[in-house]
């Protein structure tokens, strides 16, 4: 039985509202057929900002923490992002990614900017894309992960 993710940063909503967002933004299709709690996005995000400086950790939390809650606050939905349908999930995303508030905007390309990134590093997905790592070498995060659960 493999052993389960020691989150450092991500608490368990923050992991589920980052798979919500993975899996809006990256669901799996006719070529890329593994899903994104399959690519480990939420432990590679995670691996990242127990890296990252504090600032960056609070502004990514942050966001997660904003967008989890605002559909209920932009009165869209009577429910949190990460137990939207995936139809309401995209229709938000693209409120936020229209938004006429700079804030909005940006805060969707910081949790874009880990999450997107995170799903496509995986062995797997990069695999099925056609694109195979130069010399062939061992994943950095497979390493992290070996080292921090013992297996």
């Amino acid at each position: 039985m493999p052993h389960p993710y020691p989150y450092k940063v991500l608490s368990a909503s923050e992991v589920r509202v980052v798979h919500a967002l993975a899996e809006t933004c990256c669901p799996p299709g006719q070529i890329i057929k593994t899903t994104p709690a399959g690519a480990l996005v939420a432990e590679r995000v995670d691996w990242f900002l127990e890296a990252a400086p504090v600032e960056g950790r609070t502004a990514f939390r942050f966001a997660l923490l904003a967008l989890e809650w605002s559909p209920v606050f932009r009165l869209l939905a009577l429910s949190r992002f990460s137990r939207l349908p995936p139809e309401k999930r995209e229709v938000q995303l693209k409120s936020w990614s229209g938004s006429r508030v700079w804030l909005w905007r940006n805060l969707l390309k910081l949790l874009m900017a880990l999450v997107v990134p995170a799903y496509y590093a995986d062995d797997q997905v990069s695999g099925q894309t056609g694109f195979t790592p130069p010399g062939g070498r061992p994943s950095r995060f497979l390493a992290a992960w070996k080292e921090r659960t013992g297996s």
